[in-house]
């Protein structure tokens, strides 16, 4: 094979190579186009998404005859008074003067007044529960020196069970950072407490609730069907 013939093969080759390299890329161009094509009206984005060109478009569906707000015959959604058995303050407002005459007005009470609720979460303060434990010695015998216990249950570290349930929950099943829950604690209960004692915590929780982690795995694991997805 002379040498015109090699450089024939190759342009050929070079050629076969830019006209796939040219289909490719029609075929991305093309689907480019159908993708900025897209709008509300021809897939599934919502019409929040529509360019100002495609919302100019939209046809005018003019005026319904309909008055603003909820129709005759719909059922209004209000929220629901709660029980007087969980309204833990009660207080009667009475008006002091007439809106017409400005004059004063005894305190009459209504048998249907308009009644407004309020909720809102109770003044948060810490219990702190101090042990003293004391040192007592045997005189007559050993001589020997016994210092007390905190009762069985007490915690080892510093925070209380719901403190502890507390932090597990916000870290665990809210993704809080260690940081974020000591200025939680600091700023909502009045609890000053240290990363290290934050890591402590876990550590105590991660004991407690090892048993029924367990159990639950043993149990999992003897389950045809877990209900559970591939995810660690």
């Amino acid at each position: 094979m002379t040498s015109a013939d090699e450089r024939i093969r190759r342009r050929e080759r070079q050629v076969e190579a830019l006209l796939t390299k040219i289909d490719a890329q029609a075929a991305e161009i093309t689907e480019l186009k159908r993708r900025l094509g897209e709008n509300s009206s021809n897939s599934n984005k919502p019409p929040s998404t529509d360019p100002p060109a495609a919302r100019a478009e939209r046809p005018d569906p003019g005026p319904t005859g309909k008055r603003r707000g909820g129709q005759p015959g719909h059922k209004g959604h209000r929220r629901e008074l709660l029980p007087l058995s969980q309204v833990t303050a009660r207080e009667d407002c009475f008006p002091p003067t007439c809106r017409a005459c400005e004059a004063p007005l005894p305190k009459t009470r209504d048998e249907a007044p308009l009644v407004r609720q309020i909720i809102d979460v109770p003044e948060i303060r810490p219990a702190v529960t101090q042990y003293d434990c004391h040192h007592v010695q045997r005189t007559r015998t050993c001589g020997v020196t016994t210092c007390g216990s905190p009762p069985p249950g007490t915690p080892p570290g510093l925070l209380g069970p719901r403190v502890l349930a507390l932090c597990g929950l916000v870290v665990a099943d809210c993704n809080v950072g260690r940081r974020k829950v000591r200025d939680l604690l600091h700023h909502l209960l009045g609890i000053r407490v240290s990363l290290g004692a934050l890591s402590e915590s876990e550590e105590i929780t991660n004991d407690a609730v090892a048993p029924a982690v367990d159990e639950a795995r043993l149990h999992a694991l003897g389950e045809r069907v877990k209900h559970v997805d591939a995810t660690s």
